[in-house]
This record gives C-alpha cells, structure tokens and sequence, in this order.
C-alpha cells in the first residue's frame, strides 16, 4: 500500500520568525490563565491544556501544490532563510477543540455539514460554547467562520485534516479578542501523526 501525499495538507516553517509565535502563544496562554482566574466556569482550563499539548511554529502561508508552483510565477515566491517542512500521509479526519470537554478527532465526510459532525460526537461541548457558531480552519490555513445553527445555517465544506474550533460565548469584555487570538495561532499549529 502506498502512501499518498496530500499538498492542502503540507505545511511549510520559517525557523527564523519563530520568536514572533512564541510571543503569540505565551499572550494566549497568560489570557487563558486569567480568565480562568476571573471565570472558572467557563472552562478556560480546557483550552489552556490543549494549547500547551500541542506544537506551534511560523507557518508560511504559500501553495505547496507541485502544479501551482510550476504554473504560476506567483505561486512560486522567493524565500530566504531557513524553513521546516511538514508533510505525512493524508489525513481523513476533522480534529475539533476550543470550549470543549475534550479534543475530539473524527473521521471527516464529504456530505456532512457541521451540525451533522456534532449530532455525531455528541455531548462534548462546553456550557460556555457557542451553540451555534465554529471556526474552521483548513489544512491550507484559511480560516472561516461557520454557523450551524437552525436560525443561522450557511452550507460549508470542511476538508480532510481540518481544525474545527468552538469559540466560547459571551467573553468578559477586557477578553473580546480571546476567541480570534486562538483562532490565528491555530493556523501555525503543527499537524502530528498521531492526529491522522
């Protein structure tokens, strides 16, 4: 059986803008810490131990698909420095964290829609989750913002090695920006083996 590589997947490193993302992580761990100080109800614990359980470097966001970047000249840009990259079997599931009991990866499925993955899990999610709104990250990094709610339904596609994140709800004001913060840094999270 061979492997198959899968390019939306791949993920490429710069080692040397790693200090910027440190910053980033440490500014969302030590507003984790406080609002779970100030708030211990609404499960900031949970999001602070799956942030310091997972890996983190600078993630360029470029193409790494063979075709766009022997196509296109704006495909293939320049780099200088020194660069990881990241690339293992495809994965075929959907890993899930944010305001939820515990991370949660299933198997992705091309009909299924968002509320479809949650009436599968379960009850996982937090009291203090969004019931009706997700962040989805892709494996390419872009991001976009999924409502699954019966009132506020949008169709949307979730590849294969996607991060769903359930944002909490009703943030105290001093941690408005918390859900976006951990939304950015989950496009530099580095993508494991064990996640497949």
């Amino acid at each position: 059986m061979s492997t198959q590589l899968e390019p939306l997947q791949a993920q490429l490193f710069s080692i040397d803008k790693a200090a910027s993302l440190e910053l980033q992580v440490q500014q969302v761990v030590n507003k984790l810490y406080a609002l779970q100080q100030q708030d211990p109800n609404l499960g900031a614990d949970k999001l602070l131990k799956q942030i310091q359980e997972s890996q983190f470097l600078y993630r360029e966001f470029t193409s790494l698909d063979y075709d766009v970047v022997q196509s296109q000249r704006e495909g293939n840009p320049l780099l200088s420095g020194n660069y990881q990259l990241n690339i293992g079997p495809r994965t075929s599931n959907v890993v899930f964290m944010g305001a939820v009991k515990k991370q949660e990866s299933v198997t992705q499925r091309a009909q299924w829609f968002l509320a479809d993955y949650f009436k599968s899990i379960g009850d996982f999610r937090l009291d203090s989750a969004s019931p009706s709104t997700a962040w989805v990250i892709q494996p390419d990094g872009k991001v976009l913002q999924a409502n699954y709610g019966i009132w506020n339904f949008q169709p949307h596609f979730i590849a294969p090695g996607a991060i769903v994140y359930v944002p909490i709800k009703s943030l105290p004001s001093e941690f408005a920006s918390l859900n976006q913060d951990i939304v950015q840094l989950l496009r530099h999270k580095v993508k494991t083996n064990e996640q497949q």
